[in-house]
């Protein structure tokens, strides 16, 4: 996530720290993991009895180790003081304390399961619109 940054699209070295990593470095890799946490703990309320829990741990995988690093790199990619920006840091994207990036992570990867579109019977939900009215949409199962 962090490190020298290839193109602005995702960091490519401080993937080990080494024996010369600074305290500083290592406490900023703990709060950056609990972060990555707070993501899939996001997607598990979202999902909660919706999908199989073996199904959950991947996708919680999946979120950890390529979905979340890439973004965090494009939103905080210079924060370690190594390497550039991400690309988004360069348009001018501030993110104060992680808050979009943490749930706009967790939030877009609960909306695109499709476990997460069953109500909690396990029946199909579905929208309806009233075009002519005043009315919020609704949703019936």
């Amino acid at each position: 996530m962090f490190g020298a940054s290839q193109s602005g699209w995702i960091g490519g070295s401080l993937f080990a720290f080494g024996e010369n990593a600074s305290p500083w470095l290592l406490a900023f890799f703990l709060f950056q993991l609990v972060f990555c946490g707070t993501a899939t703990t996001i997607i598990s309320g979202a999902v909660a009895e919706r999908m199989r829990f073996k199904t959950y741990v991947l996708l919680s995988l999946l979120v950890a180790g390529v979905i979340y690093p890439v973004f965090g790199h494009w939103a905080w990619g210079g924060a370690a003081g190594v390497g550039g920006q991400g690309w988004l840091a360069a348009e001018g994207f501030i993110d104060f304390a992680g808050s979009a990036v943490v749930h706009s992570v967790g939030g877009f990867v609960a909306l695109e399961q499709p476990g997460s579109q069953k109500n909690a019977t396990g029946a199909s939900s579905t929208m309806s619109w009233k075009a002519s009215s005043a009315v919020p949409p609704t949703a019936s199962s």
